[in-house]
């Protein structure tokens, strides 16, 4: 009934909450658990977060259906704490404190394959030698992260709101606009396990240089071949099948530079300007779309800020430990 007090729970107490549940909390515990299995368990996880907006939206308008948009929100809640606060009181944040070790390898073993991998490259192992978030944000290396996260958060986000005006202002339906974009998170569930089947298998540099710079050809092929329905639905899949890795790269990258044992105070420092750009992109390329009356240009931005993404993990080498 007051647009002041709505506001004030959903967009602050909400944005809490989120912030509190968001995927980056359980990536960190992730990442403190697994060493040489950590793609595949980051790979099951991201597939887990992919999939719930196939699930949820249903189940919400089931609510909705039976009790009305009040009381389905009520339920709602009721269910989500039902569900998550045994997990939570369940979880542990790192291995040792229940007395196991990585990977749930002996401690001999993990102790013997850490020496090992310092004895041949001394910069390949920061799983025992892990960077503060003091220690972190002296190095170079940081802050090129830091930039590359903060950018591409405001050309995915800001560029997937864009989509569907602009499906629209090239002729399509809104029903077909919208398929599109269900097509889209199908495949992008699919680009969870090919990337990090990838990343296990090849520099993890390599690996976010080659998927920027997908990135910003998927842009250039929708400013040119998508011109008719089954273009449009191939694109879709193209382009699920590489936005849909960046967080899970950017995750793997962080912690293989900076080590496990501080990666959620890293990380975090990290997103607070690609929380910023993410919710300015769809604002300034919605603004560029008005000013130049088609979204030429602000694609345009979009590919160019891939291409930058690129360079700027090209430059960012792994800081070497003390």
């Amino acid at each position: 009934e007051h647009p002041a007090l709505f506001f004030l729970i959903y967009g602050v107490v909400g944005a809490i909450g989120s912030a509190l549940l968001h995927l980056h909390v359980w990536e960190a515990i992730i990442l403190k658990w697994f060493s040489r299995k950590r793609t595949r368990a980051l790979v099951i996880a991201n597939i887990g977060e992919a999939s719930g907006p196939m699930v949820f939206p249903l189940a919400i308008t089931g609510l909705i259906a039976l009790f009305g948009w009040r009381d389905a929100w009520l339920w709602y809640g009721v269910i989500t704490v039902a569900v998550l606060m045994p997990i939570a009181l369940l979880v542990r944040t790192r291995p040792e404190q229940v007395g196991q070790t990585l990977d749930g390898l002996p401690a001999r073993a993990v102790a013997d394959e850490d020496a090992a991998a310092r004895a041949s490259r001394p910069d390949s192992s920061m799983d025992s030698i892990s960077l503060r978030r003091s220690e972190a944000v002296r190095t170079r290396s940081f802050w090129l992260l830091a930039l590359a996260f903060t950018i591409t958060g405001f050309s995915i986000t800001g560029f997937q709101s864009q989509w569907i005006p602009h499906f629209r202002d090239i002729g399509f339906s809104a029903t077909l606009a919208a398929s599109a974009v269900s097509v889209y998170g199908v495949a992008n569930i699919v680009s969870r396990v090919l990337w990090g089947l990838l990343a296990a298998r090849f520099p993890l540099r390599l690996m976010m240089m080659s998927h920027a710079t997908a990135a910003a050809l998927g842009v250039v092929l929708l400013l040119t071949i998508v011109t008719t329905p089954v273009t449009l639905m191939v694109w879709a899949v193209y382009q699920g099948l590489v936005l849909g890795s960046f967080f899970q790269l950017h995750t793997l990258i962080v912690t293989e530079h900076f080590g496990r044992m501080h990666i959620g105070g890293v990380r975090g420092l990290m997103q607070l300007p690609s929380s910023l750009s993410r919710a300015a992109g769809a604002v300034a390329l919605a603004a560029m779309r008005d000013w130049r009356g088609d979204y030429i240009a602000a694609f345009g931005v979009v590919a160019g800020l891939w291409a930058i993404t690129a360079a700027l993990v090209a430059a960012a080498s792994r800081p070497r430990p003390r």
